[in-house]
């Protein structure tokens, strides 16, 4: 057997030699067709690569996608040393934020955006406006009005969120529970000192003493609801939400927008570090990059075999 082998081969290197020049233009032949062939490769990476169509888990996680959409793209921005969250978030970068939200969201491929400017109207609207009566409700989910429709209330305790609050405190309450009652009674109590200090005409995003109620709680820290938005008190965070069911390739698309449309306020934003904004999808962009080099790598190697082969 060993023989035969032997035999098999030096026949073949023999005749490869004898014709080497074909064999060269073969195997360049070859190599070319593949290179080609490789610029069309696709790589799954939509949710089919990983689930069967017919399985529990991939239709809930359709439904969900629908619902909420799809992968979150978190984008930091850091906070330059010495200036506080509430100087940041200055009525000119609040109306910045306010420009790259509608950049972003007039994206095709981005389902929702939470920036600081709408995470701070958000909060001015929990503490200012009217808790929704049924048909306020019922026309918020339709779309036909928004909260900015609610009507404005002077009060803590008749706000969204003071009756959100006196809810919660209630059911405590109702379960006796009294520790959790008494310490949401005072926490509310002092709430409400520190939101009627600040007076009625004061209430605006563009009074700082204003920003800083609506950021920090009793305690003096970040609202732990804020978190998500400001993680700590030097970063700030825009967090983007693709459409359902995306593929990587589009959540680094995405990542792009995201990024373009920060540095395209560079000049004008104020008190961030220049060029410390950072991302989420820069692993799957650099998978990707890996993958690619590396079949790259692969096909150089292939054609300078062949022309070190050819020229022998």
């Amino acid at each position: 057997m060993k023989k035969r082998m032997d035999r098999a081969w030096r026949w073949l290197a023999v005749n490869m030699g004898k014709h080497a020049r074909y064999v060269s233009i073969v195997g360049l032949v070859i190599t070319i067709i593949m290179g080609f062939g490789l610029t069309n490769l696709d790589f799954a990476t939509d949710q089919d690569a990983y689930l069967n169509k017919n399985e529990q888990v991939y239709k809930d996680n359709v439904e969900y996608q629908d619902l909420f959409g799809g992968q979150a793209m978190l984008g930091a921005i850091r906070i330059e040393e010495g200036t506080t969250l509430e100087e940041f978030l200055s009525p000119k970068n609040l109306k910045i934020f306010q420009e790259i939200e509608k950049t972003l969201v007039a994206n095709d491929s981005i389902e929702a955006v939470a920036t600081p400017y709408n995470t701070m109207v958000l909060s001015d609207t929990l503490i200012q406006k009217a808790a929704p009566t049924e048909a306020q409700v019922k026309q918020l989910a339709d779309g036909e009005i928004t909260a900015a429709n609610l009507p404005t209330q002077a009060l803590p305790t008749t706000s969204i969120a003071g009756v959100s609050l006196d809810t919660a405190t209630a059911a405590a309450k109702a379960d006796g529970d009294t520790d959790e009652a008494e310490a949401r009674d005072k926490d509310f109590g002092e709430t409400a000192t520190r939101l009627l200090a600040i007076p009625e005409a004061d209430r605006t995003l563009d009074n700082i003493e204003w920003r800083k109620f609506l950021l920090y709680d009793n305690t003096g820290a970040v609202r732990e609801s804020l978190l998500p938005f400001f993680p700590n008190p030097q970063t700030t965070q825009i967090v983007t939400r693709l459409k359902g069911l995306s593929l990587i390739h589009i959540f680094i698309v995405g990542y792009g927008i995201l990024a373009q449309a920060i540095v395209a306020f560079d000049g004008a934003l104020e008190n961030w570090v220049p060029y410390s904004f950072t991302g989420g999808a820069t692993s799957a962009q650099d998978l990707l990059s890996t993958i690619a080099a590396a079949i790259l790598s692969m096909s150089t190697l292939v054609l300078s075999v062949t022309i070190v082969a050819r020229c022998v």
